[in-house]
């Protein structure tokens, strides 16, 4: 029963993005943090607090957080897409190429 939720398209996506979800995440997640201390630095409002030595998000209220935190996740499935599609597969492609050129 649970395999055939899986086989829905929104996981089947995920589950070709995902290795491009990994390497864009970090990445995404740390400029966000930047632009979150930059703004604190300028506008003095404590966005990123420091939590027991950890930097954290903090909009002042759970619904912003969480809406910020669905947008962070579209943002890197949406940059995850592209690095899939204009970097991997083109990558792939001329892997494959070159090993055809070789054979």
């Amino acid at each position: 029963v649970l395999s055939q939720y899986f086989k829905k398209a929104p996981f089947v996506l995920l589950g070709k993005l995902s290795y491009s979800v990994y390497m864009v995440h970090a990445v995404i997640l740390a400029a966000f943090m930047y632009v979150l201390v930059f703004i604190h630095k300028v506008t003095n409002i404590a966005l990123a607090p420091m939590i027991d030595g950890r930097r954290a998000m903090d909009f002042g209220h759970e619904y912003i957080n969480n809406i910020a935190v669905l947008i962070i996740v579209l943002v890197i499935v949406l940059c995850a897409n592209f690095t899939n599609k204009y970097i991997e597969r083109t990558a792939q492609i001329f892997g494959k190429r070159i090993i055809e050129k070789q054979n």
